[in-house]
């Protein structure tokens, strides 16, 4: 459609991937408020052979936190690149069709 509209296959690229980076970001936020929940938590597994319990918490790590904001663009990145190059390619017509 974009390109029906006379965008450029570079801005098509451009605009996918940021869309991609910004939904994986979200993503990555979200998952990063979820486990700003975890210290309310505790975990206990058993071990059935031996009778012991484990007891325990997470607690949440500011740079785990960057890391995986880090990751999730990447992943952004890494998952929105092909099909933004593909649609860039794609010519008009075909693509209005499709």
């Amino acid at each position: 459609m974009l390109r029906a509209l006379g965008f450029s296959r570079r801005s098509i690229v451009a605009a996918l991937l940021f869309e991609s980076v910004a939904l994986a970001l979200a993503g990555g936020a979200l998952g990063i408020a979820l486990s700003l929940c975890t210290p309310l938590l505790d975990f206990n597994t058993a071990n059935f052979a031996t009778g012991q319990e484990i007891a325990f918490h997470f607690t949440p790590n500011p740079g785990a936190a960057l890391l995986s904001l880090g990751v999730a663009m990447a992943v952004g990145v890494v998952g929105g690149l092909l099909p933004a190059i593909r649609a860039a390619r794609m010519h008009p017509v075909q693509a209005l069709r499709a």
